[in-house]
């Protein structure tokens, strides 16, 4: 075909030669400005395929006239705006060619879009094999504009408090702002996945879709081992008991023979109220220097609820899911001091002295 001879001869893909063809067939008959400013160096191919591609998108009711005016002013623009640029400007052109039915032609042609963008709408996933996922998906622009806000925001940097400059308390595998913003956008999207408020989700029959997650009794007060989930998927036991202060997971606790000895999560999570109260006298999460609010944060349990820790308000701190993972993990505790202002407790391979760190909001309290 003309398209690979294309290929082959000038080291490009076969799609950009696809590409190159049908822009050459295009030219063939049409868009002699194009042509020409293409023809003397006047247009980039780039340039030159933004520009058709803008002249085909008119509707069937504009003029012959009004086509070349509309081609002619891209080609002008052409000389001063890249191809991302005149991309923009294309979607705007009827505006020039008909100032009074710009508006209105502009609606239809947004509707016929989302239309199609719905009907492409696609999720794919595949497991790796090595303990994660890989996955792709085509959205509405609009209902991708709201995911990417969401993850902006997980993403933004930890602000310190107004004249504050005390260092906060990140562990380094989890300061976001270290990493590329590729691997932050990934990391958010998986906080935003455990935070889905799944009992707002349509039932399947009569029950709520959930996910359990099977452990032994040992495992699960260890922290040692493995535990399974619904899914078939293998996790840590370390994993499991973190997942288990969420209120979208069911732990299923069997004893030595598999026998279920617990399921259910009414004792095991705190209640709405009882997380309204730990908003209102917490402020969010309580790792120094972290600026999660209290929607964004899960209630932990101080004294485990494994190991019999109780479901009350001064057994809990609120805690976001990075630094979550930093007491499940790596061995920093959570308490309630005396004053009942929460503490983070560091392990002794990070500080031997183990000082309790309060949040510098809390500091700026006792200080006052």
């Amino acid at each position: 075909s003309t398209a690979a001879w294309l290929a082959a001869g000038q080291h490009i893909s076969r799609r950009e030669a696809g590409r190159q063809v049908r822009l050459a067939a295009d030219l063939h008959t049409r868009y002699e400005r194009v042509r020409a400013a293409l023809a003397t160096g006047r247009l980039s191919l780039e340039q030159a395929q933004v520009i058709v591609t803008a002249l085909d998108r008119l509707p069937g009711c504009v003029s012959v006239e009004q086509r070349c005016d509309a081609e002619g002013w891209l080609v002008e623009q052409a000389q001063v705006f890249g191809p991302d640029e005149l991309r923009v400007l294309g979607r705007r052109v009827f505006e020039v060619i008909d100032p009074d039915g710009a508006e209105a032609e502009e609606g239809r042609l947004l509707e016929a879009e989302e239309r199609a963008a719905r009907a492409r709408a696609r999720l794919w996933m595949q497991r790796v094999g090595d303990g994660s996922t890989r996955g792709g998906f085509s959205l509405p622009d609009a209902q991708a504009d709201m995911l990417k806000i969401a993850l902006d925001a997980l993403v933004s940097p930890r602000r310190p408090l107004p004249g504050d400059e005390t260092p906060a308390l990140v562990d380094p595998d989890l300061d976001q702002s270290r990493l590329p913003y590729d691997q932050r956008l990934g990391r958010a999207f998986g906080e935003l996945i455990e935070h889905l408020p799944v009992d707002r989700l349509p039932q399947s029959g009569r029950s709520t879709p959930r996910m359990v997650i099977e452990i032994d009794y040992q495992r699960l007060i260890s922290g040692l081992g493995a535990a399974t989930l619904s899914s078939g998927t293998r996790i840590s036991a370390g994993e499991a008991r973190r997942l288990a202060c969420n209120s979208g997971l069911l732990p299923m606790v069997l004893g030595g023979d598999s026998v279920v000895l617990d399921l259910g999560r009414e004792q095991r999570l705190f209640d709405h109220h009882q997380r309204i109260a730990l908003g209102r006298t917490q402020h969010g999460c309580i790792a120094d220097g972290c600026d999660r609010p209290p929607a964004w944060c899960e209630a932990h349990h101080c004294a485990p609820w494994s190991t019999g820790g109780r479901t009350d308000l001064d057994n809990a701190v609120l805690l976001c899911g990075w630094h979550h993972h930093l007491i499940h993990d790596t061995g920093w505790t959570a308490r309630l001091a005396p004053d009942g202002i929460p503490e983070l407790i560091p392990p002794s391979n990070v500080d031997p002295t183990q000082p309790p760190i309060r949040h510098r909001r809390f500091r700026r309290r006792t200080q006052a």
